[in-house]
């Protein structure tokens, strides 16, 4: 494909780890076949190939009405500027953005990756707010993105509309596994590791491997291991991941 007849891509995200983690590789490859745009809140540009365009923009994970005004002026002004033919929208606070640019650029083609549901653990009034806004969402992307079929099935539980634009990932993930790294250990490693980490080496570990956030449920597993560890008493709980809490 010629540079000059390549399709723009934008995608926003609201954390660089997250693109990091789940999709450089695969953003590495389209930016040979696609003009792409990357814009989040960066913290190292240097991991990205020189084909791909980075853009800083100051999105926060949390709800904040200034910076959040500020990020949609932002962004819908990098949009006029740079005309996307598609945006992709990951994590939930992008969000909003997406439905605010499908409502200034509805010719865009405009598509959303789930890899989670925000509400499906809150209660009240919060969560029938981001429920609602994820039914603006889905009706106002032309595709939407899971990573599980788990999440279609909530959503299609909850009687979401518009089934027709979902699409599953592969078979439910966004990358698959990484054998050089993901492996079953010999038991000689584990008690060396179990020493390393001052494990006594007849406890059984539970392990929690995500971003320590109230919204990953993580208050509700201390729970449970606290009730657990009435019962079994040779269990221990290993928190892994970037502290949110």
């Amino acid at each position: 494909m010629t540079a000059h007849l390549k399709k723009k891509i934008l995608l926003i995200s609201s954390s660089q780890h997250f693109i990091n983690i789940f999709l450089k590789d695969f953003l590495d490859k389209i930016s040979l076949d696609y003009e792409l745009t990357l814009m989040t809140n960066f913290s190292d540009k240097k991991l990205f190939s020189e084909s791909i365009k980075i853009v800083q923009i100051p999105i926060k994970r949390k709800i904040s009405l200034f910076y959040d005004l500020y990020t949609a002026y932002l962004i819908i002004f990098k949009c006029l500027r740079n005309k996307p033919d598609i945006i992709i929208t990951v994590t939930p606070k992008t969000i909003i953005f997406g439905i605010f640019l499908k409502i200034i650029f509805p010719k865009i083609n405009r598509h959303h990756i789930y890899t989670g549901i925000t509400w499906s653990n809150m209660n009240n009034f919060v969560k029938y707010f981001f429920l609602f806004l994820d039914k603006i969402n889905i009706a106002l992307s032309d595709k939407v993105i899971f990573d599980s079929i788990n999440q279609i099935n909530f959503l299609k539980d909850n009687k979401f509309k518009y089934n027709n634009k979902f699409y599953l990932i592969n078979k439910g993930s966004i990358k698959g596994v990484d054998t050089d790294k993901f492996y079953k250990f010999d038991l000689t490693t584990v008690k060396n590791l179990k020493k390393k980490l001052n494990i006594p080496h007849d406890k059984k570990i539970i392990l929690y491997m995500g971003r320590m956030d109230p919204n990953k449920g993580i208050l509700d597993l201390l729970k449970v291991f606290k009730d657990l560890k009435y019962k079994f008493s040779n269990i221990l709980l290993l928190l892994v991941g970037k502290d949110e809490m």
